[in-house]
């Protein structure tokens, strides 16, 4: 579903980072309120919407949002399906596939809200618990870490939204939920639940774009952020009073002078730790650009390395998908890189050699490497061998260097049936020979007995004469 908000005249023609373009800026929306949700009324809002908004008024940008759930958000966003994505959180493994702006729009937390029907002060009341989590959250990998370091086991339930999740709370499919701060503060009690005490994995929040694109986007942004943070009664400052302000007001009501005390030390201390964090990042922002034009070079000639190898290289997932291949692996295989990408590495074995095929992908998630000579299939069926030297990169992760050596084994192949043929031919000479010596010795052995019994003949003839003689 897409939702239009026109913020330059139709006419204008706007100028991006010196190239003209007149497309509207894309930009993922999901519900995640204070911070960015739709209004029945007015359409986009949130913190993240509106602080976009008035950028883009300044800009003569023309924005049009894009609904969706979370993960699909982020994944429109790498295949560019969309231009920027509100709310991001950044770690290390998002950097490898956004860019983000410098200075973070706010900070948060995960905080655990739980069904009134259990006791959680810690993270060990959750063992044997059903906890709900938003489908690639980034507390996600950081919650599982947390209680596998304890020992602690729990039923991990994923939803495709904070409402799907609390929901599955209040109905009793679960025990728990994990939540940004902000959006678990906004709405626990509308669900019934209880705001426990466990909290986990701050984090600042950015404005997000697929790496290398649209990074003028992120300038500009950076550029506002900067100049309204400096500055008190902002329209920064504004919209973080309007959005974090009513819900200040209701719990007034239960802990008037204590919570409002207690809330607006929270927010200067937030606003100082923001200011802080900014200034910081500014005094490592071209250090990190550096770094950054570093791992890029790096990148390149790597790229460039296994682009231009003579063997094939194949990178495959935990569960065998492949996720890139070289150009020499289409020579190999006789596929195109757009056909290997997506196939199993079942699609490449012949049926008799899935068991080894299974035992050697099996021996590199295990143990870092394997090395071994396996049959393959090309595309037009005809079949081939190849050495495979496989390494795990990651958990997710697993390389495989393989070289086409049908040429050598057919070759062994042909040799061994030439030595066995050989072979099969001497034994058969062998046996000809031995009956041909057999023959010969009973014939020697024929002769001379034919020799003596006419010797012995001879004598008895002579000895038949003398006795006539006498």
């Amino acid at each position: 579903m897409f939702l239009k908000v026109s913020i330059a005249p139709i006419l204008l023609l706007v100028n991006f980072a010196g190239m003209a373009d007149t497309n509207p800026v894309k930009v993922g929306l999901y519900q995640n309120r204070p911070k960015v949700f739709t209004n029945d009324n007015t359409g986009p809002a949130g913190i993240f919407v509106e602080l976009l908004d008035e950028i883009a008024l300044q800009e003569n940008w023309e924005i049009e949002y894009v609904e969706c759930q979370w993960g699909q958000c982020l994944e429109d966003l790498k295949t560019g399906k969309i231009d920027l994505m509100l709310d991001v959180a950044f770690s290390t493994d998002r950097d490898n596939y956004f860019d983000f702006n410098i200075t973070p729009v706010i900070e948060s937390w995960s905080q655990i809200y739980a069904s009134p029907k259990i006791k959680l002060k810690n993270l060990y009341n959750l063992s044997g618990k059903r906890v709900v989590v938003l489908k690639n959250a980034i507390q996600v990998d950081v919650f599982e870490n947390l209680m596998a370091g304890f020992g602690y086991e729990y039923e991990q339930i994923t939803a495709n939204s904070y409402e799907e999740a609390f929901g599955m709370v209040q109905d009793g499919k679960a025990d728990a939920v994990i939540a940004n701060r902000l959006f678990g503060d906004f709405h626990f009690e509308k669900f019934g639940l209880n705001k426990t005490p466990v909290v986990f994995n701050p984090v600042q929040l950015h404005f997000a774009v697929a790496e290398g694109k649209n990074t003028f986007l992120l300038k500009t942004i950076d550029k506002y952020l900067n100049m309204w943070i400096e500055t008190s009664n902002s329209f920064y400052y504004d919209t973080l009073k309007k959005h974090l302000g009513p819900h200040i007001r209701t719990t007034e009501k239960r802990f008037p002078l204590l919570l409002l005390i207690t809330i607006s030390l929270l927010l200067i201390l937030t606003l100082f730790i923001l200011l802080l964090f900014r200034r910081r990042v500014r005094t490592k922002s071209h250090y990190l650009e550096g770094t950054r034009e570093k791992l890029k070079q790096e990148e390149y000639k790597f790229r460039n390395y296994i682009e231009n190898a003579p063997f094939g290289i194949f990178v495959a997932d935990e569960n065998g998908y492949y996720l890139e291949v070289n150009p020499a692996s289409e020579k190999i295989t006789e596929y195109k890189r757009n056909e290997l990408i997506g196939m199993h590495i079942r699609d490449l074995t012949p049926e008799e050699e899935y068991k080894n095929a299974g035992q050697h992908f099996r021996s590199v998630v295990e143990t870092g490497k394997a090395t071994g000579v396996y049959q393959f299939k090309k595309k037009t069926g005809e079949m081939g061998f190849w050495t495979v030297d496989a390494v795990k990169i990651s958990d997710t992760r697993f390389l495989a260097m393989v070289q086409d050596i049908t040429d050598r084994v057919k070759t062994e192949i042909e040799l061994k049936e030439l030595k066995n043929q050989l072979q099969t031919e001497v034994e058969q000479k062998t046996r000809e020979l031995k009956e041909r010596i057999s023959e010969l010795e009973h014939f020697h052995e024929v002769t001379i007995e034919r020799e003596f019994r006419i010797n012995e003949l001879n004598e008895e003839i002579k000895r038949l004469k003398r006795g006539q003689d006498d």
